[in-house]
Formats: C-alpha cells, sequence, structure tokens
C-alpha cells in the first residue's frame, strides 16, 4: 500500500468514498524507459507481472476468504521528469 502526497493511505480513500475502513487491495507497478514505449504494450506486461506475485494475485483475485472483494478499478499514469516513468495501480474492495 502507498501513501498518496498529502499523507492519507489507500484505505482513507476507499473510506472517503464510501468502503468499509481496510475492506480494500491495491497493488502497485513502475517501470523507468529510455526510450519510446507503448503504454498500450506495457500495461499488460505489468498486469501479469501482478498475476505471477501470489501476493499480489491474492489481491487481485480474492484469494484470501477474509477478503472478498467485488469491485476494482485500474490506471496507468506517466511521468517525465526523470527520465519516462510509467505507473500502474489496481484498486479493490467491496462496499
Amino acid at each position: 500500500c502507498s501513501s498518496d502526497l498529502d499523507g492519507t493511505e489507500p484505505w482513507d480513500r476507499a473510506r472517503a468514498n464510501g468502503y468499509p475502513s481496510f475492506n480494500i487491495g491495491e497493488v502497485l507497478a513502475a517501470r523507468i524507459f529510455s526510450g519510446s514505449f507503448s503504454v498500450a504494450a506495457e500495461a499488460p506486461k505489468m498486469v501479469q507481472s501482478w498475476m505471477d506475485s501470489p501476493p499480489h494475485r491474492s489481491i487481485l483475485m480474492t484469494e484470501d476468504p477474509k477478503f472478498q472483494f467485488t469491485e476494482a478499478g485500474f490506471g496507468c499514469a506517466i511521468s517525465t521528469s526523470n527520465g519516462t516513468e510509467i505507473y500502474c495501480v489496481g484498486v479493490t474492495g467491496r462496499p
């Protein structure tokens, strides 16, 4: 889990949007590129890396019985402040 720039945690943001505290999961991925790249080509690779990682897969596939998530949202962003970086996040939850 990651803190936002304002110091909030994923569960703080989820609670502010109607989700019970701690009833969410979050996965993150990032890559830095020195040349050109395609978000459409890189995003599926990041998802595959989550699926290949047991802790990340557990969050995405709700394999832990205490977390039966029913909703998910995903997004990617690009930054060019230090080279070219792509960040992807997935958030799962159950309202």
